[in-house]
């Protein structure tokens, strides 16, 4: 059992190293890129579309980074907005760019009380967490009652595959799972 969680310590520290020094440079420089920008766009109004988002909505995207999305949302849809990121670095790269309701933080141990989010958005993200299974409940634990969940993996690959198969065959009533 030591071996597994110092196992899964150390590619925590791995992942979060690697987005201090490279992966938070990147996110920032995206929008610098027309064609990225149009891209993502793209891609935050199908997410936007399966959140069904109401006014007024609490929105927690997990492995939010520099807060494209927050940011987009903010601008896009009237909701409101919670990043959480385990890299202070990106987070840091969005309060410098006006963002201000970024949290600290692991998807595995979400700092946020039970029930308290209307909707959840892992962009990308999913395939960083290392125990997804701990991940997942975490996520159903804050999510509100008939709140809904969008994992959006951009990248077909085994993984992301497996996991849209899992999740097209749950039959949880209490939220709704979307998987683009």
């Amino acid at each position: 059992m030591k071996d597994n969680s110092r196992r899964e310590e150390d590619l925590v520290s791995r992942e979060r190293e690697w987005q201090e020094q490279i992966g938070g440079r990147l996110q920032a420089e995206t929008m610098e890129r027309l064609g990225t920008r149009l891209v993502l766009n793209c891609q935050y109004t199908r997410i936007a579309n399966a959140l069904g988002i109401s006014d007024g909505a609490l929105v927690l995207d997990i492995g939010c980074g520099t807060g494209h999305l927050l940011r987009w949302l903010k601008d896009n849809r009237s909701v409101r907005g919670v990043g959480i990121d385990l890299a202070l670095g990106t987070l840091f790269r969005g309060q410098e760019a006006g963002l201000n309701n970024l949290l600290y933080g692991d998807a595995q141990y979400l700092p946020l009380k039970s029930s308290s989010v209307e909707c959840i958005v892992c962009k990308g993200s999913v395939h960083h967490m290392p125990d997804l299974t701990l991940a997942i409940k975490e996520m159903y634990r804050v999510l509100s009652p008939g709140g809904k969940l969008v994992l959006f993996e951009p990248m077909a690959t085994l993984l992301t595959n497996f996991l849209r198969r899992i999740f097209a065959k749950s039959t949880n009533m209490n939220h709704r799972w979307i998987w683009l």
